[in-house]
C-alpha cells in the first residue's frame, strides 16, 4: 500500500497493519535465528531426529547427477571395426503403396555391426614321405616331415593351442574336449590325441594370458 491509500485509512486500521507486521517480522526473526544455528550441524537423518528412513536415504536429483562413475565404466558406445562383409539393406516394395522402388537415389541411413564367426571346417593336412636312393654311395635318405605334420601327432599346432587355451586357462576337462573334438571339428580320433598331448599340457609352465586371437602359440 502506497501513502496515499495510508492517508485515508483511520487511526484503528493503521493499527491493525503494524500490528500484522509486528507479527511477520517475529517470525521472520526466529526463522533466521532457527537457520543460524543449525549451520555446522550435520544434516538430519533418521537415526538422529524423526525424519522417516524413506527421506533421509533417498538422494535428490542434484545428488544423483553428481555421482561419480564406477571404475572400469568408461560410458563410451561400442567402437565399430573395419568391416569384412557388407549386406546391403535396400528396400525394393513402398511400405505405403506397393509399388516397386528403384536403386537409384537410395542413400544409407543406418548401419548395425556385429562379429561373427565363419563356419568352422577342420581342414585335413596329410604330409607324405618320400624316399630316394643316392646313386653315387647307395644310402637311402627320406625326407624329414615339417614341424606340426610329425606322424606322431593327431591334430595340427593351431587345434593343439586351442585346446591348451581351453584346458589350461578355463579348466575345461578332458571328456569335453573329447566332445569339442567330435561335435565341433568332426574329429574321431581326439581320445587317442589328446591322450598324447595331455601330458605335454601338465608339464608346460604358466604363461601370462593374452588376448585370445588365433593362430595361437604352440602349447609345447
Amino acid at each position: 500500500m502506497d501513502r496515499a491509500g495510508l492517508d485515508e485509512l483511520d487511526r484503528e486500521a493503521l493499527i491493525a497493519i503494524i500490528l500484522r507486521q509486528q507479527e511477520t517480522i517475529e517470525r521472520l526473526v526466529a526463522d533466521a535465528a532457527e537457520l543460524k544455528a543449525q549451520i555446522g550441524q550435520p544434516p538430519k537423518t533418521p537415526g538422529n531426529s524423526s525424519v522417516p528412513p524413506s527421506v533421509g536415504f533417498k538422494a535428490n536429483r542434484a545428488e544423483r547427477r553428481s555421482r561419480k562413475r564406477r571404475p572400469g565404466h568408461d560410458g563410451i558406445s561400442r567402437r565399430r571395426q573395419q568391416p569384412d562383409v557388407i549386406v546391403r539393406c535396400r528396400p525394393t516394395i513402398c511400405q505405403g503403396c506397393g509399388e516397386p522402388l528403384p536403386l537409384r537415389g537410395q542413400r544409407r541411413v543406418g548401419r548395425s555391426q556385429v562379429v561373427e564367426l565363419p563356419p568352422i571346417r577342420p581342414v585335413v593336412v596329410e604330409a607324405w614321405q618320400y624316399a630316394a636312393r643316392c646313386g653315387g654311395c647307395g644310402h637311402r635318405t627320406k625326407g624329414t616331415y615339417p614341424a606340426g605334420l610329425e606322424p606322431t601327432r593327431t591334430f595340427g599346432p593351431q587345434i593343439e593351442a586351442l585346446l591348451g587355451y581351453f584346458h589350461e586357462r578355463h579348466h575345461v576337462s578332458y571328456e569335453r574336449l573329447v566332445e569339442l573334438c567330435r561335435d565341433a571339428l568332426a574329429s574321431r580320433s581326439a581320445r587317442a590325441g589328446l591322450t598324447r598331448r595331455s601330458d605335454d599340457w601338465l608339464n608346460v609352465p604358466a604363461r601370462p594370458t593374452r588376448r585370445w586371437a588365433l593362430p595361437c602359440e604352440r602349447v609345447r
